[in-house]
């Protein structure tokens, strides 16, 4: 379901919350040696509208009119509100073991043994907050995977090749104007 939300949004007082840069994130994570991803299942359908801003985003179909209980997409502050809430669902570990961006979480550990214990405190959290995560989509206890468009491993962080690939194979400007 698409809603233009566009009206709302020159409304709404905007949430500055910051959103990490990837950068940032990749440097935490660099010299790690396991590595584990969770994703979450439709992250900003978890986010539970509260009470009084149900009725703005009311919108009408054939057959009657409709407010989300849950987080839509298209709302100006929707990304801001759902870093908040993971920033503060694993904020006794974020830079330590887990590093978040929106709805992908990155669990880091020297050994094994921590990585096991990292998980399971980062699971702990999840759950207590209901948040589910897509199993499909998760990775668990690895040395290399790829996050946010980057592979991290063997002490490493590169781009992913195949996004390098079609960089390389883009078209060169023909004029400056």
């Amino acid at each position: 379901m698409c809603i233009d939300y566009r009206g709302l949004n020159e409304l709404t007082a905007k949430n500055g919350y910051p959103i990490p840069r990837i950068q940032d994130l990749l440097d935490i994570v660099g010299q790690a040696r396991y590595l584990s991803k969770i994703d979450l299942v439709a992250g900003y359908w978890q986010v539970r509208m509260a009470g009084e801003a149900t009725p703005k985003t009311a919108f009408n179909t054939i057959w009657g009119k409709y407010e989300w209980k849950a987080m839509p997409f298209g709302l100006c502050n929707a990304p801001a509100t759902f870093q908040t809430l993971m920033n503060e669902t694993l904020r006794p570990y974020l830079g330590k073991s887990v590093v978040v961006y929106l709805d992908d979480i990155l669990v880091y550990s020297r050994t094994l043994e921590e990585h096991y214990t990292h998980l399971e405190e980062v699971l702990q959290c999840l759950r207590e907050q209901k948040l589910f995560a897509k199993p499909k989509k998760c990775v668990f206890v690895t040395k290399e995977l790829e996050f946010c468009g980057h592979v991290i491993g063997d002490g490493k962080v590169h781009a992913v090749t195949m996004k390098l690939d079609v960089i390389k194979e883009w078209p060169r400007p023909t004029n400056v104007n």
